[in-house]
Parts: C-alpha cells; sequence; structure tokens
C-alpha cells in the first residue's frame, strides 16, 4: 500500500465505495452507482485504488454488505467530496473509524450525520458549512 493510500485524507474513494452498486455493478459489467448510472473514468480510478480499511468502511456506513443503497448513500457521498481536501477531512475519517470499527450504530446514516456535525461541521468554512448543512437537511429528511 503505497503512503497515500493510507492517508487518512482520502476522502473521495470513500464516496465512491458509499454509492457503489457491487450488485448492479457486476450485472452491467462495470462500476455502478446505486441508481443505475455508470461511473465515470475519474470515479472508476478511484475505486480500483482504494484500501481494504476504505471498502471496510464504506460497508460499515452503508450498514453492511447487503443493505440496500438509497438516496442516504448519495447524501453520505456529497458530504465526505464536501469535506475531502479540507482540514476537517483528518478529522471526519478518524470519527468516523472510530464509530464505525468500534462499534455497529443500529442507523449508520444517523451515526455518519452526527459524526460530520460534531468533528467536520465546525471546521469547514462558511460556504462549505452551509452546503453541508444543507445535504444534512436532506438526509435527515430521507432518514425518516
Amino acid at each position: 500500500m503505497s503512503e497515500d493510500a493510507a492517508s487518512p485524507e482520502r476522502l473521495d474513494p470513500l464516496a465512491a465505495l458509499v454509492e457503489f452498486d457491487a450488485r448492479r455493478s457486476d450485472l452491467a459489467d462495470m462500476w455502478v452507482h446505486h441508481d443505475g448510472m455508470p461511473y465515470g473514468d475519474d470515479e472508476a480510478s478511484l475505486i480500483t485504488s482504494a484500501t481494504l480499511p476504505e471498502w471496510e468502511l464504506a460497508e460499515a456506513l452503508r450498514g453492511g454488505p447487503d443493505q440496500a443503497l438509497d438516496e442516504r448513500s448519495s447524501a453520505m457521498a456529497r458530504l465526505l467530496r464536501l469535506v475531502g481536501g479540507t482540514g476537517a477531512a483528518t478529522l471526519l475519517l478518524l470519527g468516523l473509524r472510530e464509530v464505525f470499527f468500534d462499534g455497529k450504530p443500529d442507523d449508520p446514516a444517523a451515526a455518519f450525520a452526527g459524526v460530520l456535525r460534531r468533528l467536520a461541521l465546525p471546521v469547514l468554512d462558511g460556504g462549505a458549512r452551509s452546503r453541508a448543512g444543507t445535504v444534512l437537511d436532506h438526509l435527515r429528511q430521507v432518514q425518516g
């Protein structure tokens, strides 16, 4: 594993994996999002470069290997991409690892949102914080 692949700031591959649909991808013989849309070349390269811990964390964020993917997956992926490359990326990823690897949350989307609100949101600049808040509100609505 390269040093870059082990870096805790790799939220883009995690985002690509969170909304990856293995069943549809197998049927289509290409990388496919949960909504059936194929991944572009850039996103496909993120998946192929993903480390085992990134695959494991993405699976935990989805709630397990056989969990249905839905709008929550898309919202989590959007938030991961928004935080990626900011000073909040390391905090978010470390918090997610702690919550999802040390325990199995009953509601992965709610646990994800809680970690993001607590650790990443305060560190984001005003524009990113506002965009994240909008996606978090949408995530809350699709949760029930």
